[in-house]
């Protein structure tokens, strides 16, 4: 699922950069290799390069991002590097969500 949903967000992604004008203009892209290797974890990697690489707003690139991950998962961490905070931060929100269920 991970890796559909974020090969229709490049294949949509490249379709409106190229249609933009942009300056940088990508060559060939093998989305469905790149879909293949970056889902999941990787995603947040791919969108940071491809930001790099084309000189897009950070802004811009946190709205495809964000349209790449699965809905319930607002962040994503590598596995064992979850920072103390954010672990806190989701517990006490999942503890407020079971008192409104």
């Amino acid at each position: 699922a991970a890796e559909a949903r974020l090969r229709v967000v490049l294949e949509n992604f490249y379709q409106r950069y190229r249609e933009s004008g942009y300056s940088r203009q990508p060559g060939v892209v093998d989305i469905a290799d790149l879909a293949s290797r970056y889902a999941g974890e990787g995603a947040p990697e791919l969108w940071a390069r491809i930001a790099t690489k084309y000189d897009i707003s950070p802004l811009i690139v946190l709205q495809w991002l964000s349209r790449s991950l699965d809905p319930l998962a607002p962040v994503q961490w590598p596995k064992g590097q979850v920072p103390e905070a954010a672990c806190c931060g989701l517990r006490a929100l999942a503890k407020s969500l079971v008192g409104h269920a």
